[in-house]
């Protein structure tokens, strides 16, 4: 058996404290931020719920959707409700992978953390694929909670939040076309956000 150093869990500890004290755009119903890690376990939980349906390997998921915004401990959150333009998507890159190194750095004497964070950014099984097209169904779930508050307060209008669900499904779905039931849920998600909005018809 591999011996594991006890060193690895503070660091371990450190990252998923840092983690923490990223703060999304997004917010609950009352109007508190949501961190990093909140979003982690929402989603963890909800791909859970949702693979149980599935032949996918639930205890994989669940693992994948934990560390997939690791890198964010060290690069923070970038909110992407508005559509970045392509000098703030080149920064977004630049910023998580220099992040993703330090966090799988701090990790290494963890191999099954190691094997998680690999196989989301490879997006190469079915479940990495599945928690990626979930991820950005979460945040129509806080909007959806929240009458939209977020959206709102950015400037968005009801037609321009339409259209930017829209334009994710698409792409979403031209990229994963092998992920029916997550780009269901993303479809969803997005249709209810919208309804919620407090001048929806």
């Amino acid at each position: 058996m591999t011996t594991i150093q006890f060193e690895s869990f503070e660091r371990l500890a450190s990252v998923v404290l840092r983690l923490g004290r990223v703060q999304r755009l997004t917010e609950d119903a009352d109007g508190h931020t949501e961190s990093d890690t909140t979003h982690s376990v929402m989603l963890a939980l909800a791909c859970g719920a949702i693979a149980h349906h599935t032949g996918m390997r639930i205890d994989r998921i669940v693992g994948l959707a934990l560390v997939h915004d690791i890198a964010e401990a060290y690069a923070g959150d970038t909110p992407t409700l508005q559509q970045l333009t392509p000098e703030q998507a080149q920064d977004k890159r630049a910023r998580e992978a220099a992040g993703l190194a330090r966090a799988r750095a701090e990790v290494a004497g963890l191999p099954w953390i190691v094997g998680l964070i690999d196989e989301y950014e490879a997006q190469e099984t079915e479940e990495a694929r599945f928690v990626r097209v979930l991820d950005k169904a979460a945040p129509k779930w806080t909007h959806a909670l929240n009458g939209c508050a977020v959206p709102r307060r950015e400037g968005m209008s009801r037609e321009g939040l339409e259209a930017r669900h829209r334009d994710q499904v698409d792409k979403l779905g031209a990229e994963y076309p092998d992920q029916g039931i997550a780009l269901y849920f993303l479809y969803a998600a997005g249709k209810r956000s919208v309804a919620v909005w407090p001048d929806a018809p």
